[in-house]
């Protein structure tokens, strides 16, 4: 249950969290607990009568405890990050390291997701790795997006939310919030960007939603992707040069 204190506390948190999840990146007490499990995984490939790996079998056979301090042995830290994470470092699969780090990213989404203050991510389809944008674009477009997609955006709605402007309405549309959604989709002001950025995208199957014009292209096939970026990337900057995203 969040306070209202709590809600405040939280809030940065989550604002760094969501750039972490895309950037691909795991915070660093989940890549702690990567280094973790992944030196477990390198322990249990040593040979039997390596010393190090008959330690942690002594520790990790110990029953878990509750309680951590400074002395805590290293098996037991083990044990409770492999039951938080659902993840044993015996089991040899396929690319282990890159299989930790998907999971790592997943942990990190699904918390992400469970915050109050994820209303527009929890609308997207996030990815255990990099969003599309962040590998293509160049900067001044990548920001444009990550405004939009992380809520750090200039539009009216979200301004008068931070108590910094006096309304949240569009100024060219009475009575309707300036939010992301409204000015990507709806604003008449940005119909002839919006239409030509559209006709691009349906010529060549590409849907027109709000992932593909914030920058996640994975649900778009490879050879249409810079397509998809060049067309949307024009309707972003239209949309900047006449209110600043």
């Amino acid at each position: 249950m969040f306070t209202p204190s709590s809600l405040s506390v939280l809030a940065p948190h989550v604002h760094r969290l969501a750039v972490f999840v895309e950037f691909g990146l795991p915070n660093l007490r989940l890549l702690h607990e990567e280094l973790v499990i992944s030196y477990a995984y390198r322990l249990a490939s040593q040979p039997h009568d390596h010393l190090a790996r008959n330690l942690l079998a002594e520790q990790y056979a110990l029953p878990l405890q509750t309680s951590f301090d400074s002395l805590t042995p290293f098996g037991s830290h083990l044990k409770q990050v492999e039951a938080r994470w659902n993840f044993d470092h015996t089991v040899h699969v396929p690319a282990f390291k890159r299989a930790l780090r998907s999971r790592a990213l997943s942990i990190q989404i699904e918390q992400l997701l469970k915050s109050p203050f994820s209303t527009i991510l929890r609308k997207l389809s996030l990815k255990p790795w990099p969003c599309s944008y962040i590998k293509l674009d160049q900067r001044p477009v990548a920001i444009l997006r990550s405004r939009l997609r992380l809520n750090r955006n200039h539009l009216n709605y979200t301004q008068f939310r931070c108590k910094l402007v006096p309304s949240p309405h569009c100024p060219s549309c009475p009575n309707t919030d300036e939010s992301a959604e409204h000015v990507l989709f709806h604003c008449p002001t940005f119909s002839a960007a919006r239409r030509d950025c559209f006709s691009t995208l349906e010529e060549f199957h590409c849907p027109t939603t709000f992932e593909v014009l914030t920058g996640d292209f994975s649900s778009i096939p490879p050879r249409h992707r810079q397509v998809a970026l060049a067309a949307t990337a024009e309707l972003l900057l239209n949309i900047n040069l006449h209110r600043p995203i």
